[in-house]
Parts: C-alpha cells; structure tokens; sequence
C-alpha cells in the first residue's frame, strides 16, 4: 500500500499503488495544479521483475506531460 504520509498529496486515502497508477492526478501546491503520475518503487521493481513492464508505461505517461 502507499504510504499514507505520502498519500496526502493526493484527494484520495491510503490505498494501493496498483489502483493509482495508470493514470494522471492533480496535487494543488502554490495555487496550481501539479500533474503526478504514480508508479512503482524501484526496490518492488527488483523483488517484482514482473511489473518492470507497467512501470514503464507509467514513466512514458509521466514523459507526455
């Protein structure tokens, strides 16, 4: 699960990585909205080969931007 510290900055509870990823957020800072894209830790990438492949979707979404 994320962090719930690090949830904070999104308009949405502790909840896992997995349900926000895959899509762009919004965190407002300064008066403006900031886009997030959520994506896996790199130490869960090591212990989960498997997810490298999602992982990198995200980052070409975050590239988009």
């Amino acid at each position: 699960t994320m962090g719930c510290v690090l949830s904070a900055l999104l308009p949405v509870p502790c909840l896992v990585v997995g349900s926000l990823r895959g899509r762009v957020h919004a965190v407002r800072a300064d008066g403006r909205d900031i886009p997030v894209v959520v994506s896996y830790h790199p130490a869960y990438l090591l212990r989960s080969p498997s997810e490298k492949a999602r992982s990198w979707q995200d980052l070409r979404l975050a590239a988009k931007l």
